[in-house]
């Protein structure tokens, strides 16, 4: 029964209420700007299809002339032409849950295309960093991570300096149990009652959107157990600082430097330090290699071209010799460059590759540094696009590539067509895995617990301000007094 009866307690509390319908309005408006994005991103990703649309009926053309043996178009002239102009695409999640992680990357792509990295491209290297929020988009990864904070800090500080304030302390230690521990009850109702708030306003909007389906109703969970968690570790950390019994004024500055230190200074300080130690910006070192290995390749093109016939595992004996006219053995020598350029920038692009995968790993790894950071990776796992998944999708998706450009040389070389069927299973988009990846959430949303539990455990055990012992309180305090 004292549960129900803090829940009254804090029901009639007079800053709740506006909090909450505060925190409403704002989760709408994340969510409703997140979809504008989203929406924006569509309508990129149609034109980027429409953009393409040309450079497939070119090189549909070229093939068909190679085959029937007759001069390739200018437009198409060389192989090379054929062999640059193939793209892959890759598209993210288009699900509404989405947009809980997309401040961070205003600066990535709607599409995802294949770039041969190693000559010299590699994808974007999108910044995960939540103290980065801030120059990004309002939505509901800003709001987590930035904004939530301040609601607990707010109501959590009003629970005990009100108390005090209003005089109503002594009556609270007149009470059987802890005066700490009926305000940890009327915190969890007050976690409650704001991730409540958010969640349903998100669910609200998603409907008035459109947007909402059962099939989100576990990321709708997940999403909403993620803000009553945040919430929980900074009621915790509230309360652990009220309990020492210092002023209201000097409790608000240690919280406020709390929320400096651990949603700001932490996250910029392991975004640097992660990117001294992994410098994938390193890539700017592999172009410039790659453009002076390139013009010397192309000088000696046509001393590469069994290496053409090696990566295709095949003899220039097996090409007919009505197809090795003067047209032929161009084409040839233009994607022998193209092989020998691979070839010779692969390992350093690798180690590129190696680098992201590594600093992403780190980046998680010290997501235990502070509760903004892991708030950040369950969302980004919520949202589909956890940085180890985005990497292996990057991957399939550059595999695919390859193999395709594969069989259009292999098409070249020998000297006929491609059918257009086949030509559209190799080109097809791929589309990332849809859904909440709850395995990637799972060791993130690990770290904020256990930031809960410590900040809990804290609040618990910390020694009030003028206590003899942790047990002083309530009327055994009065008793040692007297």
């Amino acid at each position: 029964m004292s549960w129900l009866a803090e829940l009254r307690i804090v029901l009639r509390e007079q800053a709740l209420a506006p909090a909450a319908l505060a925190l409403a309005a704002l989760s709408a408006f994340a969510t409703w700007n997140g979809e504008r994005w989203l929406d924006e991103r569509e309508r990129v990703h149609s034109a980027v299809e429409a953009q393409r649309a040309p450079s497939e009926k070119h090189i549909l053309e070229g093939l068909a002339a190679i085959e029937r043996g007759e001069p390739v178009p200018e437009h198409m002239r060389e192989a090379e032409s054929m062999w640059w102009r193939f793209e892959v695409f890759g598209a993210e999640p288009r699900d509404a849950f989405a947009l809980t992680a997309l401040g961070a990357r205003d600066l990535a792509p709607p599409t995802v295309e294949a770039s041969d990295r190693r000559m010299g491209d590699a994808p974007p290297d999108e910044q995960r960093n939540p103290a980065l929020l801030a120059s990004g988009r309002f939505d509901l990864a800003f709001l987590v991570t930035l904004l939530l904070p301040w609601f607990a800090i707010a109501l959590a500080h009003r629970l005990a300096a009100g108390e005090r304030e209003s005089g109503r302390w002594p009556l609270l230690e007149s009470n059987a149990r802890s005066p700490w521990r009926v305000l940890a009850q009327r915190a969890v109702w007050i976690v409650a009652v704001l991730a409540l708030s958010a969640g349903g306003s998100v669910a609200l909007t998603l409907a008035a959107l459109g947007r909402f389906e059962l099939a989100l109703a576990p990321q709708w969970l997940a999403w909403t157990a993620t803000s009553a968690t945040v919430l929980g570790v900074w009621c915790a950390l509230a309360l652990s600082i009220e309990r020492l019994g210092r002023s209201a004024t000097f409790n608000l500055g240690v919280l406020g430097s709390a929320w400096v230190v651990l949603c700001w200074a932490a996250p910029v300080a392991v975004s640097e330090w992660v990117a001294r130690r992994h410098p994938v910006d390193s890539r700017t070192e592999l172009a410039r290699l790659a453009r002076k290995e390139t013009y010397a390749i192309w000088d000696e093109r046509a001393k590469y071209t069994s290496g053409v016939f090696d990566a295709l595992g095949m003899r220039e004996a097996d090409v007919p010799a009505e197809v090795r006219t003067d047209d032929w053995k161009h084409n040839l020598e233009n994607l022998a460059y193209s092989f020998e350029a691979v070839r010779r920038i692969g390992p350093a692009a690798e180690r590129i590759a190696q680098q992201r995968r590594e600093r992403a790993q780190l980046e998680r790894a010290l997501s235990v540094l502070s509760p903004a950071l892991a708030a950040q990776q369950v969302l980004l796992a919520l949202a589909g696009s956890a940085p180890l998944e985005r990497i292996a999708f990057e991957d399939t998706l550059q595999e695919r590539h390859e193999l395709g450009r594969r069989r259009l040389a292999l098409a070249v070389v020998q000297g006929r067509g491609l059918a257009p069927d086949d030509w559209k299973a190799m080109r097809a988009p791929l589309e990332l895995r849809e859904g909440t990846h709850f395995a990637s959430a799972a060791g993130p949303a690990g770290v904020l617990a256990l930031w809960l539990i410590a900040l809990a455990s804290a609040a618990a055990l910390a020694r009030p301000r003028g206590a003899r012992n942790a047990s002083e309180t309530g009327p055994e305090r009065r008793v040692a007094a007297a």
